[in-house]
């Protein structure tokens, strides 16, 4: 995990159809090319949206990665509630993380016909984010968690939402921005050395930099990180959401070679080939969802 870059101008910090062939939450060793799919919203003056995802195992026992996305291959469904796209990270080490990954993407992707588009969207987002802490809290009490980030469009405009390490880029010109804090150990301690609450010395002797400072499934959710007015997309840009069985494996690099490659569902296979290439011993499941903007 790495304190996050500088936001790009006009970006401030702070669900399912029915339709049968949406993308499944369920987690998998490999997702095929059949989940790319691009949907025209209908106006020359709104972006087409195309998108890609791969999941691996890594050398993990176990897979706690899930993710989803609502049912981009209904373009009706699409032009009236937008899309999302939602990816948990449970908490390796915990029980119950993949249990409570994949509850925590069902909820979202199952608000998501819910959702009242154009309206308060970070308000509702933040709101269905303290509901499911809190529901996940009272069945697991607090024996396990998960990370979540979520990325919410509609039209050409976008609004996102995370707790936890798991991260939202967004590539554009041929840079990448992170857009969200990881809610870390090391961001934390980097945050209270920059506001001078700490000394660099006192940084250093920290014993771990390790561990989630905020996380659903807690009594108290500590964090929760999100832009309170929308990103407006361009033709090019390129979001990607991914646990930090990538973003905490790959260089910026290696990440803006994957971000620039011919389409959607070809990034996310270049940055799961970066990633396995490296043949980490200790290498976490990876999970990335790619949505590009042409």
């Amino acid at each position: 995990a790495r304190p996050a870059s500088a936001m790009p101008g006009g970006v401030s910090a702070g669900g399912e159809g029915n339709f049968e062939r949406s993308i499944t939450i369920e987690p998998a060793e490999e997702l095929s090319d059949s989940a790319t799919m691009e949907i025209d919203m209908g106006s020359s003056s709104v972006l087409r949206y195309d998108f890609g995802n791969i999941q691996h195992q890594g050398s993990r026992e176990y897979q706690e990665d899930s993710f989803g996305f609502s049912d981009v291959a209904d373009p009706n469904l699409v032009a009236s509630r937008g899309i999302l796209a939602v990816l948990a990270d449970g908490m390796g080490g915990l029980k119950n993380g993949k249990s409570i990954s994949e509850r925590t993407v069902a909820k979202f992707r199952k608000a998501f016909m819910s959702f009242t588009p154009g309206v308060e969207v970070p308000r509702q987002l933040y709101s269905l984010v303290h509901e499911t802490n809190a529901e996940i809290y009272q069945t697991d009490k607090q024996k396990g968690g998960t990370t979540l980030i979520c990325v919410y469009i509609y039209g050409n405009s976008m609004y996102w939402v995370s707790v936890g390490d798991s991260a939202i880029y967004l590539f554009r010109q041929g840079r990448m921005y992170q857009l969200n804090r990881e809610h870390n150990r090391l961001n934390d301690l980097y945050l209270r050395f920059m506001y001078r609450e700490i000394t660099k010395a006192q940084l250093l002797a920290e014993p771990t930099l390790q561990g989630l400072t905020s996380n659903i499934g807690r009594k108290e959710l500590r964090d929760v990180d999100q832009n309170l007015r929308e990103l407006r997309l361009r033709r090019g840009d390129r979001i990607l959401l991914c646990s930090d069985g990538v973003s905490g494996r790959l260089t910026e690099k290696e990440m803006l070679v994957a971000m620039s490659q011919g389409n959607a569902q070809k990034c996310t296979d270049a940055l799961k080939n970066f990633v396995l290439k490296k043949k980490a011993p200790k290498q976490d499941n990876l999970t990335a969802q790619v949505i590009s903007c042409d």
